[in-house]
């Protein structure tokens, strides 16, 4: 009942905690430790408390206990995808323009693959692997130097989606609620400039 779990909610004499407090304190003591990196308590229960348990096996032991892969193949695939770089992604400002056409002269020779599927939605995106454009000589510099002029900006493909399934019309109203810088905003209002010009 609700008298019980009160009561076994409530502080004991003289302030002291009851079992249930004393359990979810411990629980939030666990979930602390999980954010750090590592399990405190099982490293000091052990006395191993120079080898902490790392989340990343942590996490890797929780997805392999759901049995989503149909072998040690299929397993390996996935991790190492896990573990590998995302490609930077970056969108061109203002397609079809003389600044956008330079621009994505200068993506194609310095190797970045055009994501052709964005095409139809009149989107000039660009993808390069994060290896070759971190690299000593890689296009970096140039490339965060255009996305501060503005011919160009850092958006992750799966950042480019929702404002291609939302297709917004001049008299919606849209509310933007993770914007952080606001590239999906200003996406937003590319489209509806291209598909709405007056």
């Amino acid at each position: 009942t609700n008298f019980h779990r009160r009561a076994a909610m409530a502080p004991g004499r003289r302030g002291k905690p009851r079992p249930a407090q004393r359990e979810k304190a411990a629980q939030k003591q666990w979930l602390s430790d999980k954010r750090r990196g590592a399990d405190s308590q099982q490293s000091r229960d052990n006395g191993t408390e120079d080898r902490p348990v790392r989340a990343e096996d942590d996490f890797q032991s929780y997805y392999n206990a759901q049995r989503l892969f149909q072998d040690e193949d299929d397993s390996a695939a996935f991790w190492k995808a896990m573990r590998s770089s995302l490609p930077v992604t970056v969108r061109v400002h203002r397609p079809g323009h003389p600044p956008a056409d330079r621009t994505e002269a200068r993506l194609a020779a310095d190797g970045w693959a055009r994501r052709r599927e964005f095409d139809v939605a009149g989107m000039s995106v660009w993808q390069l692997d994060s290896e070759t454009y971190s690299a000593k000589d890689g296009p970096r510099a140039w490339a965060e130097r255009e996305n501060r002029r503005g011919t160009l900006c850092f958006q992750e493909l799966v950042s480019l989606v929702p404002a291609l399934a939302l297709a917004p019309r001049p008299h919606d109203v849209c509310l933007d609620l993770c914007a952080a810088p606001g590239n999906k905003s200003l996406q937003l209002l590319a489209a509806l400039e291209a598909a709405h010009p007056e």
